[in-house]
């Protein structure tokens, strides 16, 4: 614990690079003695509102301990891969979860966690289509309907009507399949 002395300020300087539980104490005690918010945060080199929120929890709690975190701490999901993951999408959207999930050596779910959850990415479905003005939504109606009566009237047994993709070309680029990570509402 550090006691206030008039050596306070070079103190400070030597543990400026450790955490601000260290101050503290000392930002209690020089609050008791009757300093202001402002006179503290810059004896102990710390922004106002970080030694006003020491104090009002000082009065709150009645002492400056940290309190004990519930819940198991996490392991994987860190704040570190988290931003890795964020980056990788940002840059490349239609990435695989699966394929990322293999990439950091972390399981699907918790991939999938992190990119629901603590990214707010929804994998979406593009779908390319040109804008259809009323004109051109007439023409359509009117071809369909030929299309139609042509196949009732016709003596084929079977006409077959297919969208489908033929998967062995494109193999590598599926683009039925192909989800964009993106917030919500895009």
């Amino acid at each position: 614990m550090i006691l206030y002395n008039e050596h306070l300020p070079f103190a400070c300087h030597l543990f400026c690079e450790m955490r601000p539980s260290i101050h503290r104490h000392v930002i209690v005690q020089l609050s008791q003695e009757g300093k202001t918010v402002k006179e503290i945060a810059s004896i102990v080199k710390m922004r106002a509102t970080s030694v006003r929120r020491i104090c009002q929890r000082f009065k709150e709690r009645g002492h400056v301990e940290a309190i004990p975190k519930s819940g198991r701490p996490r392991s994987v999901n860190t704040s570190e891969l988290r931003k890795k993951i964020k980056k990788k999408v940002q840059r490349k959207s239609h990435r695989s979860m699966r394929h990322m999930a293999k990439e950091y050596g972390i399981s699907e779910g918790t991939m999938r966690n992190i990119v629901k959850n603590d990214l707010k990415l929804f994998p979406y479905r593009i779908r390319k289509a040109h804008l259809l003005n009323a004109s051109m939504m007439q023409t359509r109606l009117e071809r369909a309907r030929s299309l139609l009566a042509w196949a009732a009237k016709s003596s084929f047994a079977r006409v077959i009507f297919s969208d489908e993709k033929i998967f062995t070309v494109e193999r590598s680029h599926n683009s039925q399949n192909t989800r964009q990570l993106l917030p919500k509402g895009s």
